[in-house]
């Protein structure tokens, strides 16, 4: 086992018919002897080869460290399902160690991610801005 001294995190997917696609993430607690990503199974508690998940979608540099959430405060989000406008609440906004907010949401099981990450994503929508009802009205 090799300790991972660059902060890595491991990415599953999560499929959901009729909706976008989302991810969770779990940190990279170290690598194996060859180089596989390792992270901790809460449940058996030890590390397992994240690839060994079902769902498991690669790992990237995590970079981004979060010191803080604060509530989405009115903003939404506009996502293209199938070619019609579906806006969402903005669950919240995650602040990273340099001060710049991420936006947030997240899906039926909790799992949050930002919505920027998604293929569908079309853009934010600021509180009193009014609502698209076409995808027309976003450009």
């Amino acid at each position: 086992m090799i300790p991972t001294h660059i902060p890595f995190q491991a990415r599953f997917r999560h499929q959901q018919e009729g909706a976008a696609d989302t991810f969770s993430f779990k940190p990279v607690a170290a690598w194996d002897v060859d180089g596989d990503a390792l992270v901790v199974d809460e449940s058996k508690g030890c590390l397992r080869l994240a690839s060994g998940y079902s769902n498991f979608a690669g790992v990237f540099p995590a970079d981004d460290v979060f010191v803080g959430v604060i509530p989405g405060g009115g903003w939404e989000v506009l996502y293209d399902v199938e070619g019609e406008p579906v806006v969402e609440p903005l669950v919240a906004w995650r602040v990273r160690q340099d001060g710049v907010l991420v936006a947030t949401d997240t899906d039926k099981d909790g799992f949050t991610f930002a919505p920027s990450s998604l293929g569908n994503f079309v853009r934010l929508v600021a509180p009193g801005e009014p609502r698209p009802i076409s995808l027309d009205e976003t450009e």
